[in-house]
């Protein structure tokens, strides 16, 4: 896989609840209205229901997101040592932007109708089990069901 060397949003200016606050915005331009904000430590988690027309069947789904956990290194003053301390510390920021321009994709091709909502944010879909809710890839991946097939070369 083909990674860029570095990061996107590794230097925005956007505090991270202003992004919360754009992506709540976001989401409502789009009817969802029903959104959960949880954050323990350092992770965010972003939770939704909306109502999602498959086969002419008119659902409410949930969907669950957890942007990456992205770290910025930053000089602090370190009272102890008396001097500078290079830290690595989480920068939520980057991480929230991730998402909401995420979010703001995903959104627009269900909007425009290259994709439908089902599809699109089927990885993020919670379920039920016996063990408590979680996303629909954690589920297929704990089942070994990503077993795909090598590509057939052309």
């Amino acid at each position: 896989m083909i990674k860029p060397v570095v990061a996107p949003y590794a230097t925005t200016k956007i505090d991270a609840r202003k992004t919360q606050a754009d992506i709540d915005t976001l989401l409502d331009k789009y009817g969802v209205t029903d959104v959960q904000w949880t954050r323990e430590g350092d992770q965010i988690t972003l939770k939704f229901l909306t109502e999602v027309e498959i086969e002419g069947v008119v659902r409410r789904i949930g969907f669950q997101f957890n942007p990456p956990l992205f770290t910025t290194t930053r000089k602090t003053w370190n009272k102890e040592k008396g001097r500078y301390d290079t830290l690595q510390l989480p920068n939520l920021a980057q991480s929230m932007r991730l998402l909401h321009d995420y979010l703001k994709n995903k959104l627009a091709a269900v909007a425009w109708g290259l994709r439908p909502f089902e599809e699109e944010f089927l990885a993020e879909v919670i379920v039920q089990t016996p063990k408590g809710t979680i996303r629909f890839a954690e589920m297929v991946r704990r089942q070994g069901l990503l077993a795909l097939p090598e590509a057939i070369e052309p």
